[in-house]
């Protein structure tokens, strides 16, 4: 399995973060992801596979952790 970038960013010269695109995934994602016996653990695949192919980011929170 190919590493991911959670967040591929950089500051900007005004000390801004800036990102090029990014998808937010929540806590579904993530519990699809990991769980074999998720309804939509194949779909998960697909969909990360996918954005590691775009170069596109992933942003999720602290929060997910929470759900």
């Amino acid at each position: 399995m190919a590493p991911i970038s959670i967040i591929s960013a950089w500051f900007a010269e005004a000390g801004c973060l800036k990102v090029e695109a990014a998808y937010f995934v929540d806590a579904s994602f993530w519990i699809a992801l990991s769980s074999r016996r998720d309804q939509f653990h194949l779909r998960a695949i697909a969909w990360r596979q996918h954005v590691v192919r775009s170069q596109v980011a992933m942003v999720t929170t602290e929060a997910f952790l929470w759900e």
